[in-house]
């Protein structure tokens, strides 16, 4: 059990790491280049297709390459991890980069781009769960992301 539980923490922290990482490139991105001329509200609309495929594709790989378990609560778990690791990850730049409160943050999340970018998180929390569900709807057993 226990390293079940050690497994799916690490799955759920490298995957929400390297999806942060693809974020950030496309967060700075958006914020940069895209929202001045169209606003936030649609520059998030644009970007958030963009992740989820990225996410979806980053999942696949890291539980496949960490070998985890294709049982439904492991994969909770791991989403579970991955949206906590994720979530600490933006509140942690939002204060050391950004100078911001963690209220500041918050109340971000109270605008319709901060409902879209939060939405799309629960969406990359779920992917675990929802890599393994496509798999046996598809019965691609066989599949290999790589």
């Amino acid at each position: 059990m226990g390293k079940l539980l050690a497994l799916s923490a690490k799955a759920g922290v490298t995957y929400a790491v390297t999806v942060f990482a693809i974020g950030f490139f496309l967060g700075t991105t958006r914020v940069r280049l895209l929202a001045p001329h169209v606003g936030s509200t649609i520059a998030v609309s644009v970007e958030a297709p963009i992740i989820l495929t990225a996410s979806w594709y980053v999942s696949s790989i890291w539980m496949k390459r960490l070998a985890v378990s294709a049982e439904i609560r492991t994969r909770t778990l791991v989403g579970a991890v991955a949206f906590a690791t994720l979530t600490i990850l933006e509140i942690a730049i939002s204060i050391g980069l950004f100078h911001r409160s963690i209220g500041e943050y918050l109340a971000d999340l109270r605008s319709l781009a901060g409902v879209i970018g939060l939405a799309a998180q629960v969406c990359f929390a779920t992917f675990p769960v929802l890599n393994v569900v496509a798999r046996r709807r598809l019965n691609l057993s066989a599949y290999n992301p790589l």
